[in-house]
């Protein structure tokens, strides 16, 4: 007797426990019509404060090349609701000797934020691929980083050899909303 009365009571703990996680599983009331119910806006932008335009056909030995652009978090008068975080990429075969260096410019200061050479590694396109540390853009601040690109050839490379070959540098901004 003793037994069936254990037995039946736990097996009636069970279905009652069993149903209300069942229940409070699959039951689930949510408003999707407050008035309070906002989306962010996640405005990212590039702006070029010159022409970026990277010609390397005409760099000759000595010679360099400074080419100025902006990353910003604002849009006309209207500013990003979230924080975002992004990285700069530069891509380039790197066959022509060049030092190629970035530069984030505050105030006046400037910043040596990478130099691209063989330290980085190569991707399966056989492309030098130098990633900058990832930078940061606050929703609760004017965001507005300049950078500058800077493409020297060093005049130990005036050499027959370096005629004629083909380079390009390419230069890549990922973002994404930091959570």
């Amino acid at each position: 007797m003793k037994k069936k009365i254990v037995l039946t009571l736990g097996i009636i703990s069970i279905i009652i426990f069993a149903s209300g996680i069942t229940y409070s599983i699959f039951n689930s009331n949510a408003s999707l019509t407050t008035t309070d119910q906002n989306i962010a806006k996640f405005i990212f932008d590039a702006k070029e404060v010159s022409n970026i335009n990277l010609p390397l056909q005409n760099l000759l030995p000595g010679e360099s090349n400074r080419h100025l652009f902006q990353v910003s978090s604002i849009e006309e008068n209207t500013s990003s609701e979230v924080d975002i975080s992004y990285q700069i990429i530069i891509k380039t075969y790197h066959f022509i000797p060049l030092e190629i260096n970035l530069y984030q410019e505050i105030d006046e200061d400037k910043i040596l934020v990478l130099t691209c050479d063989e330290t980085y590694s190569r991707n399966d396109a056989n492309e030098l691929v130098c990633n900058a540390p990832i930078n940061r853009l606050l929703r609760a601040e004017s965001n507005l980083h300049e950078y500058s690109l800077e493409i020297l050839f060093p005049t130990e490379y005036n050499d027959e050899i370096y005629t004629g070959l083909v380079d390009y540098i390419s230069l890549e901004i990922k973002s994404w909303q930091e959570i």
